[in-house]
């Protein structure tokens, strides 16, 4: 099942965010030094703190059901968000 055990992180991940902006500077994130790696990954995380702040600013998150679901469970679940 996809998506399971996967929490919605508000702002966005900075370990990922650091691969990306590696990758663009055309660093592998194999070789990438420890110096690097850190730098991109303290910018990354300040820049997720500030899109967070920016997503808690305006209510958060939302999940908005366009129909009802067969089993129960599943409107409960997301009734629960």
């Amino acid at each position: 099942m996809a998506g399971r055990g996967v929490d919605i992180l508000l702002g966005g991940n900075p370990e990922g965010l650091a691969r990306e902006k590696l990758r663009k500077q055309g660093i592998d994130i194999t070789e990438a030094t420890p110096e690097q790696w850190q730098a991109a990954l303290e910018e990354a995380r300040a820049e997720c703190k500030r899109d967070r702040e920016i997503v808690v600013a305006a209510g958060g998150l939302y999940v908005i059901g366009t129909e009802r679901h067969e089993a129960r469970r599943i409107d409960n679940q997301l009734r629960g968000r």
